[in-house]
């Protein structure tokens, strides 16, 4: 998954004490790398990255590699102003990058470490072949830079100019809780050469943030593929709460397992709450963040990890040449795709929306070129642009029409399979206990002849007797004789209240439908054919009440 941090100057907190290059090219892990086509122009994308690079230094003040180029205008200008409301002197840090960080499902952190070690380096970089595919993404379809201009009327005009992305990247293989998380930090710089070669400028953050979600599910999407392909493995969908796209796990590692390794998520779960805003959340998970040690071995941690799974009992057998070869379907996705897109709160979507719908219906069958061809099929065969924003599109009504239609794979199937037999499962257990019911009724019965007996050899009092019986005939009395036990003092209030409760709901016709399809005696359909049934009833009953009253003389 891409989660995006925003990479102000003085996020000391965050990128300790200010110390961006160091927190990322830290000698304990391999060394980070140049990336995108905007690295490509500069010449550097084949260099690796240093402790204190001067290179990646420059980039984050808004100037080329070389320091020679101003690519951003106040790169590292702090403007202080006050505001006009409060009076209070507040600071404007400038945006220096955004850090798309593409973290691995734990599952493949876990099958990282089972793997010998130069399968483990293979694991790694099959990884960052996926975020790179992600970050090409982000560089041909996210990466613009804004310039106005003056119009006739003198209103001002926003031109907005694809430009070239630059990436500086760091490969970890922990977390901050000292667990295996494979995860990778492409941070991209907030400037930018345009692509038709008239200037710099600074990457319009909202087109980046835009695209995140997509790029997300390309990096999910592709290194899920490529695993499968390498390792044989068999993998499943690990659906995101918000719905907004999904992961995987791999068939073979425990839930127990992984919930061993995710000590640093364990963690923000029992100090976040469910009614927490995104913005909560990431408050609590900043200022529970543990410092990075940038001092540890590596190497230890490794033999650390796999001493432990396999005193888990995990075996490499039981997860690598699971995965059967895929069939491709040879059905189109377009009514899959129109479905996802119908299903949105707001009917308009953007491109990077309709491939996210594409890899979510997918399912790992496409790959990232595949699957960006298809979307832009479906934009141009099923989308309608917005008249007032280009970038917005709204679905047909042929899109609307196939959105209904059901091709249903076959994993739906299996879907639909596994429900008829929950179904008959619960059918079942419902005649158990239907079952068991009637069998304690009867008891019920045996029981109270018992205390009749027991009454009438005087082995028990009128009173007990009355207590056990009090289900049955104390539930036919009538309210004279109630109030008369009460007075004798042989029935409590509360005992009384409650029978003649019980009573007045039993007269009532909806309680006696309610509670006959409680106990599925009937079914949803025919309660509520039998409550319409009732309120005609009533309906006429009060008709000819008030035809009586009309009749009657004055």
């Amino acid at each position: 998954m891409d989660s995006i941090g925003i990479i102000h100057r003085g996020r000391a907190n965050y990128y300790l004490n200010n110390q961006h290059e160091k927190y990322y090219a830290s000698e304990s892990e391999a060394p980070g790398f140049f990336y995108g086509s905007g690295a490509q122009s500069f010449g550097i994308d084949t260099d690796d990255i240093k402790h204190q690079d001067s290179r990646l230094k420059n980039l984050f003040n808004g100037l080329s590699p070389d320091g020679n180029t101003t690519m951003r205008r106040g790169g590292s200008t702090v403007r202080i102003y006050v505001d006009q409301k409060t009076g209070e002197e507040k600071k404007h840090n400038p945006t220096l990058a955004y850090d798309h960080c593409f973290s691995a499902p734990k599952d493949v952190s876990i099958l990282m470490m089972m793997l010998p070690e130069h399968e483990s380096e293979k694991l790694v970089n099959l990884h960052n072949q996926a975020a790179k595919k992600a970050m090409d993404y982000l560089d041909q379809n996210a990466t613009y830079t804004r310039s106005t201009e003056t119009q006739p009327d003198g209103s001002r005009k926003t031109f907005w100019h694809q430009a070239k992305s630059t990436f500086a990247c760091f490969t970890h293989i922990t977390s901050r809780a000292k667990d295996m998380q494979l995860h990778t930090h492409c941070v991209q710089i907030n400037s930018g050469e345009r692509l038709d070669g008239k200037g710099y400028g600074a990457v319009d953050g909202k087109k980046t943030l835009q695209a995140r979600y997509t790029a997300g599910q390309i990096f999910l999407s592709d290194l899920r593929r490529s695993l499968e392909k390498e390792y044989g493995i068999k993998t499943f969908d690990r659906q995101f709460s918000n719905d907004s796209g999904c992961s995987f796990g791999i068939h073979g590692i425990s839930g127990k397992v992984t919930k061993h390794f995710s000590k640093r998520s364990l963690e923000i779960k029992e100090k976040t709450k469910e009614n927490m805003s995104a913005a909560q959340i990431r408050n609590v998970v900043l200022k529970s963040r543990q410092a990075k040690d940038h001092n540890q071995d590596i190497g230890e941690l490794k033999r650390r990890w796999r001493r432990e799974l396999k005193q888990m009992g995990c075996s490499l057998k039981n997860v690598i040449n699971q995965q059967k070869a895929k069939t491709m379907r040879s059905t189109s996705y377009d009514n899959e795709i129109a479905a996802v897109l119908a299903k949105r709160k707001d009917e308009s979507f953007n491109k990077h929306h309709v491939l996210n719908a594409t890899i979510k219906v997918a399912d790992g069958e496409l790959s990232v070129d595949r699957a960006k061809a298809i979307s832009d099929l479906f934009l141009a065969k099923y989308a309608q642009a917005n008249e007032q924003d280009a970038d917005k599109f709204s679905l047909t009504d042929k899109a609307k029409a196939i959105s209904t239609i059901k091709d249903r794979t076959k994993t739906q199937k299996v879907i639909e399979i596994a429900r008829q037999i929950i179904l008959w499962h619960r059918e079942k257990r419902q005649a158990v206990l239907d079952k068991k019911f009637k069998k304690k009724e009867r008891e019920f019965e045996k029981f109270q002849k018992k205390s009749f007996r027991l009454y009438m050899k005087g082995n028990i009092s009128r009173q007990q007797h009355l207590l056990i019986q009090q289900d049955s005939r104390i539930m036919n009395a009538s309210k004279f004789t109630l109030n008369t036990y009460q007075a004798l003092g042989l029935l409590k209030k509360q005992q009384v209240d409650r029978v003649l409760n019980q009573r007045k709901r039993e007269e009532n016709e909806y309680y006696n439908i309610f509670i006959a399809h409680k106990k599925g005696f009937i079914s949803e359909e025919q309660a509520k054919e039998l409550r319409i049934a009732e309120w005609r009833k009533r309906e006429i009953a009060k008709e000819k009440e008030q035809d009586r009253g009309r009749e009657r003389p004055i």
